[in-house]
This record gives structure tokens, C-alpha cells and sequence, in this order.
């Protein structure tokens, strides 16, 4: 498994976590700082963009490594439904 494998997985389970903060009422990824609400961007949607390519590019080298063994483990931690299903009755207790 490369990083960017890695990093899709971390943004599956973001975008869970963004779907139960909105079936709550809630802002997806938000925060919960007091000005998370009056936040706007300081730079407009062309630097915004210019900057993520040029991001994009330091770190592609870096994207394509193996993940450690170590840090696999705890990705399939979060896949594992039995995992899931104990946590979601931790909650309701």
C-alpha cells in the first residue's frame, strides 16, 4: 500500500465523519473553534489552486512510499466493522 492509498483511506473515513456531523445538524469539518464560523478564505480561488499544485508536486515522491507496517494496521483497525460496531456501542452507553 502507497501513502496516497493511505490518504484516501483517511479521507473515506473523514467524509463518514463529515455525513454524521451533518446528519446532526452540525457544519462537515467545521471545527469547533469560536470564529469557525466566521472563517473566509484569505486568498482567492486561482492561488488557492496554484498552491495545491505546487504542494501537490513536492510531495508526490513521498505519496508513492510504502506505508510502515505499523500505521496498515491501524488503517485496517478503523475498516474493521466489528471494530466499527463495538465503538458505536461504546457511544451509547
Amino acid at each position: 500500500m502507497s501513502a496516497r492509498d493511505a490518504v484516501e483511506r483517511v479521507r473515506d473515513h473523514r467524509g463518514q465523519d463529515d455525513m454524521a456531523d451533518r446528519e446532526k445538524g452540525g457544519v462537515p469539518g467545521a471545527g469547533t473553534g469560536a470564529d469557525a464560523d466566521h472563517h473566509k478564505p484569505q486568498l482567492d480561488r486561482p492561488t488557492q489552486t496554484r498552491i495545491g499544485d505546487q504542494l501537490r508536486s513536492m510531495y508526490a515522491e513521498l505519496m508513492d512510499q510504502p506505508v510502515p507496517d505499523r500505521f496498515r494496521a491501524l488503517l485496517d483497525q478503523l475498516d474493521d466493522p466489528e471494530n466499527k460496531s463495538k465503538a458505536d456501542r461504546e457511544d451509547g452507553q
